[in-house]
C-alpha cells in the first residue's frame, strides 16, 4: 500500500494493527479523481483515520493542512511518524482520541472536507448519523464543504436530515457516500 498520487506518491503507508482496515490504493485512486478540483488548498478533517491514508492522499495531492483523530495509540504513534518523516512537513496534526469525542469538544476553525471512515460494525453504531449531526452541531463544515464516508457495501441507511447524497460509488464490500450539508 503507498500514497497513489501527487507530492508523495509512492510512499508507502505502514498498517500496524489488524485493527485498521486502510482504504485500498484502487478505491483511493477513483476517490481522488472524483475530488480532483476539490483538493487542491482544502483543510481536510480525517476521522477514524487509522494509516491516515485519505489525509495522506489528500496532501500528496495538494490539500492545504490535514487533521487526523485515530482512537488506537500504537496506530495514532505510527501515523505520526508518518507524517513527520514526510518531505517537505506537511501542515498536518494527529490527536490519539475517539473521533466522535473528539468532534464533541474541539474548537477548530471549520474544514473543508472530511474523510470518515469508522469500522464496518455499522449495526452496532449508527457511525453516518452521528458523525453528520456532530458536524453540524459543531459548524465543522465549511459552507461549500464536503463528507466523504466510506461504508460496508451490504449496510444501507437513510442519508440524514441537513444532508444531500451527491454521489454514492461502489467497491467490491466498501461503499463510499459523497454528502453536502443542505
Amino acid at each position: 500500500m503507498k500514497i497513489t498520487g501527487g507530492l508523495y506518491g509512492g510512499i508507502p503507508l505502514q498498517v500496524v494493527s489488524d485493527a485498521v482496515r486502510p482504504t485500498t490504493d484502487r478505491v483511493r485512486e477513483s476517490l481522488f479523481s472524483t475530488l480532483a478540483d476539490f483538493v487542491p488548498e482544502a483543510r481536510v478533517l480525517d476521522l477514524f483515520a487509522g494509516a491516515g491514508t485519505l489525509g495522506l492522499e489528500a496532501l500528496s495531492r495538494g490539500a492545504a493542512s490535514a487533521q487526523f483523530v485515530e482512537q488506537n495509540a500504537r496506530v495514532a504513534s505510527a501515523l505520526q511518524q508518518k507524517v513527520d518523516s514526510l518531505k517537505p512537513q506537511p501542515a498536518a496534526r494527529v490527536a490519539q482520541e475517539d473521533a466522535l469525542r473528539w468532534l464533541k469538544r474541539v474548537e477548530e476553525d471549520s474544514v473543508d472536507l472530511v474523510f470518515a471512515d469508522p469500522p464496518y460494525e455499522w449495526k452496532q453504531r449508527p457511525w453516518l448519523d452521528q458523525v453528520c449531526e456532530l458536524l453540524l452541531a459543531r459548524t465543522a463544515l465549511s459552507e461549500d464543504g464536503l463528507l466523504v464516508f466510506e461504508r460496508a457495501s451490504r449496510d444501507r441507511t437513510e442519508i440524514p436530515a441537513g444532508w444531500e447524497l451527491l454521489r454514492e460509488r461502489e467497491f467490491g464490500d466498501s461503499c463510499v457516500l459523497f454528502l453536502s450539508p443542505v
